[in-house]
This record gives C-alpha cells, sequence and structure tokens, in this order.
C-alpha cells in the first residue's frame, strides 16, 4: 500500500518549516499503525 500526503500545491511554499516535518514524522507511524490494525 502507498499513501500519499498532499501537504502544499507546488509554488505556493517551497520547503516545510521543522515544526512542519516534525509533524509529519509523528503522522506516519500512526498512519502505518491503522493500516495494519485493520
Amino acid at each position: 500500500m502507498i499513501f500519499l500526503l498532499a501537504v502544499y500545491g507546488k509554488g505556493t511554499k517551497a520547503n516545510l518549516t521543522k515544526s512542519e516535518r516534525n509533524a509529519l514524522a509523528n503522522l506516519l507511524p500512526r498512519i502505518a499503525e491503522e493500516y495494519q490494525a485493520n
């Protein structure tokens, strides 16, 4: 299974902030856990 996350449209934002990267890093394991539980 491949999960795609749409964070920002191209040209809207060049880079994610450190806080945004950390939020995504915390979100990804939770998505995987939820997927495996079902």
